[in-house]
């Protein structure tokens, strides 16, 4: 057994005893007069070695402890542990008639295991090798590196090693405390991905996004150290859950979520922002400076200023400034690049005709960018590129970019920020900035 301080036990499920099922004498019809050989009995049988029982502990980040609560098995359900907000395994495969869900009775017995490669601060034990499931989002990537750092400079000399979709894999290359990325081809698959995650034997898993699937990816990956926050019905799949800290106006920023949840496990408080490596591009001397438009968001249509905006400064640089203006985006920008093209034909348009490692070379090489609340403002940002950003329908004190050369441009109407996809009103919070009060913003940035 592994103890922590405060005397939580790691349990590695190896160890775990087999699951034994046991009727209920309370019921009419008893299990064991079921037929062994049912398909719910093999669907349990193969499910129960795959789901052991799980010790639920509780990490208060504000003194970083743990406290023990009883197993649990996910198969169990009864009254005493609705709180838990999640139905059966069972319910997502088959229709389970109630009067046999309510025999199923797991028991499991924790045996005594050797002791594992850990590393021990302010009472908790962290297994190791660890494996981090990295945001969905490039944005929430980009927002997540200080606490993955810092989670870094708790381990030392051991491996972290960091999982993502393969589309934004290439970003957390470019993080030197980073020693190992791999790509999940598919991540939407939490059964592929835990092929992929299984492979690598890891001790530990700690979870940044708070999504059903990317506990399932580690449970299913037999990590035996499952840590992250509750919610998305998924508690029941943690090993260590850390309650989320009250809310502060200081720290109402999304990275302060991801810090919070690597300080738990001993790690600093540090949220200055890790300097990137990215490979140095010769720029030819008669260069055109560049000035990047980034005029989409995956998120939805209200996060957009408008094309026509966009093909105005684009005008004005290229006319004025003998500048190179080149669209990026992703695929499903090219409506708004194409009408962006449409009224000025100057601009060169690659917007979904890049590689996440050719966007950042693009964005290396800017002079300048002007873009909406998206991953292409963090990123830019993160590498130190001049960004000028317009918020919308969203909030910066929750979302804005953490580079130092970024200026946000925001106009604060009555019913903003509504955080909608799209705008049921008159788009007024960005038809409020027009091109006449984001010029003198960028072209200060531009002679600076």
């Amino acid at each position: 057994m592994v103890k922590t301080k405060s005397g939580l036990t790691a349990r590695p499920r190896n160890h775990l005893s087999p699951v034994r099922l046991e009727p209920d004498k309370k019921c009419a019809e008893p299990l064991s007069k079921k037929p062994s050989n049912t398909p719910i009995h093999l669907l349990y049988e193969s499910l129960s070695f795959i789901f052991p029982p799980r010790r639920e502990a509780t990490i208060d980040i504000s003194q970083a402890k743990t406290t023990q609560a009883k197993l649990i098995h996910p198969f169990t359900q009864t009254s005493s542990q609705k709180a838990f907000h999640c139905a059966s395994i069972f319910d997502w495969m088959v229709v389970m008639p109630d009067e046999i869900k309510e025999q199923l009775v797991a028991t499991a017995e924790i045996d005594a295991c050797k002791s594992v490669p850990s590393v021990t601060n302010k009472g908790f034990t962290l297994r190791t090798p660890v494996i981090v499931r990295s945001p969905n989002w490039l944005g929430d990537c980009i927002m997540a590196m200080p606490a993955v750092r810092n989670l870094k400079t708790l381990l030392g000399a051991e491996p972290l090693t960091v999982a993502a979709p393969a589309k934004i894999a290439a970003i957390w290359r470019t993080c030197p405390f980073v020693d190992q990325v791999i790509p999940l081809e598919k991540p939407r698959s939490f059964i592929k991905s835990s092929s992929q995650l299984r492979q690598g034997k890891y001790g530990s898993a700690v979870l940044l996004p708070n999504s059903l699937r990317t506990a399932l990816e580690a449970t299913l990956a037999l990590i035996p150290q499952i840590i992250g926050y509750p919610g998305h019905a998924r508690a029941w799949l943690l090993t260590n859950v850390v309650e989320k800290s009250a809310f502060s106006f200081q720290r109402q920023h999304l990275q302060y979520a991801y810090i919070d949840l690597i300080s738990a496990l001993g790690a600093d408080d540090d949220d200055t922002f890790p300097a990137l490596t990215v490979p140095k591009l010769e720029i030819c001397a008669d260069a055109k400076p560049q000035l990047s438009l980034c005029p989409g968001a995956e998120y939805g249509p209200a996060k957009r200023w408008p094309a026509a905006y966009y093909a105005e400064v684009a005008r004005k640089f290229i006319n004025e400034h003998n500048a190179r203006v080149v669209l990026l985006g992703a695929a499903k920008d090219q409506e708004c690049a194409a009408e962006i093209t449409t009224l000025c034909p100057g601009v060169e348009n690659k917007v979904g005709r890049t590689t996440l490692e050719d966007f950042i070379a693009e964005l290396t090489r800017s002079r300048l960018v002007l873009c909406n609340d998206s991953g292409s403002m963090h990123l830019s940002s993160a590498l130190g590129v001049p960004t000028v950003a317009i918020f919308g329908s969203t909030e910066p004190r929750r979302t804005s970019p953490l580079g130092p050369r970024t200026d946000i441009l925001r106009e604060h109407v009555p019913c903003s920020p509504c955080f909608l996809r799209e705008c049921p009103l008159d788009f007024r919070c960005m038809t409020a900035l027009p091109p006449e009060k984001v010029l003198p913003v960028c072209l200060a940035r531009w002679a600076a």
